[in-house]
């Protein structure tokens, strides 16, 4: 890189700090600390993409005991976070590294892996398989990509695929018109919670209550056209897998982000939410995925993994450090892997 660009890069670097600055004096008052840390992130990933793109200069993954970083290629803390969740699991990262993929999005999965198992990324590293895995240089919902990439794992890795699918038996009865039937929806993947309006249910085991072990009232339930009136709806889990995702729902139908405090036990004990042939079931919790920001298209996403030792690992693109609590009181969980105790 020569002096001119070098030169570029650092009054780039310079002006957007104090763009930064300048803003965080402005709005500072009426902004939260965590909007504040994504705004700030939003600025390295602004400065990183000025870095690759004007300068040509490669920023490498910073390496230390717990992983590599993922450089910020501009918007893709996304990607990143999403990486360092699948890679800390052990079953799957052995299974990708082992073969071969003719899918472009596996293929590219698998470049990653090698390099992030070899601790050896930087930005031109991360580039192809990136756009393979659908990068575009812009903000895009975590879980999205992440449901993209298990209709992926289904198409061409069932077996890992079912590490992380679960069941759910459905019961539908009216004692008015005689009428009892059973269904399963099979192989779902990331759970979506619901949250009402109703703040207190601000966590798993209140929102998992509501879905599986409350009934519902279904009003004119059509079992045919001359046969309607009331029905109850019973749901129960028929199976629960090894890894369980949970996706809490932070962003309304316009976009906007869904501010409330929300609880992730570390053990969650599944058996009054499942059915009787389940048995007792606990799962722990290793990884949380957060969002900072205000939308759906802005902000930024940085996820903490619970390591062997017990520790929770922040992965915030290219720094990794041990964070000394699960999360901060004004942090916005999105995403909750478990996993199932014993396995």
């Amino acid at each position: 890189m020569d002096d001119r660009n070098i030169n570029i890069f650092r009054r780039t670097k310079i002006r957007l700090l104090f763009w930064g600055i300048s803003l965080l004096g402005v709005y500072g008052g009426g902004m939260s600390s965590a909007n504040a840390g994504g705004f700030l992130s939003m600025l390295q990933g602004i400065s990183n993409w000025v870095r690759i793109h004007i300068t040509g200069k490669l920023v490498r993954g910073i390496v230390n005991q717990y992983g590599v970083g993922l450089p910020n290629l501009g918007a893709s803390c996304y990607i990143n976070s999403a990486l360092q969740v699948l890679f800390s699991i052990q079953q799957l990262k052995e299974y990708i590294l082992a073969r071969r993929y003719w899918d472009p999005a596996m293929d590219g999965l698998r470049k990653l892996f090698i390099h992030m198992n070899e601790k050896n990324i930087d930005t031109d590293i991360l580039r192809q398989p990136y756009e393979q895995l659908g990068y575009r240089n812009r903000q895009e919902d975590c879980a999205e990509f992440m449901a993209k990439l298990f209709e992926k794992l289904k198409e061409t890795s069932p077996t890992l695929w079912y590490l992380f699918t679960y069941d759910v038996q459905t019961d539908i009865s009216s004692e008015n018109l005689n009428y009892r039937n059973q269904t399963f929806e099979h192989d779902q993947t990331i759970h979506l919670l619901p949250i009402s309006l109703d703040l207190r249910e601000n966590s798993i085991p209140r929102v998992l209550n509501r879905i599986y072990c409350q009934p519902e009232t279904i009003e004119g339930f059509e079992v045919s056209r001359d046969r309607r009136g009331p029905a109850v709806r019973h749901q129960k889990i028929a199976h629960v897998p090894e890894y369980m995702l949970f996706q809490i729902c932070r962003f309304d139908y316009s976009g906007g982000k869904l501010f409330f405090e929300f609880e992730a036990p570390d053990i969650l004990n599944m058996q009054p939410y499942c059915t009787s042939n389940v048995g007792n079931v606990s799962m722990e919790l290793i990884g949380i995925i957060v969002h900072r920001g205000d939308n759906i298209e802005h902000g930024h996403y940085f996820v903490l993994i619970k390591n062997n030792q017990g520790k929770w690992i922040k992965y915030s693109d290219n720094r990794i450090y041990v964070h000394e609590r699960k999360l901060e009181w004004n942090e916005t969980p999105y995403i909750l892997l478990y996993h199932k105790l014993g396995q």
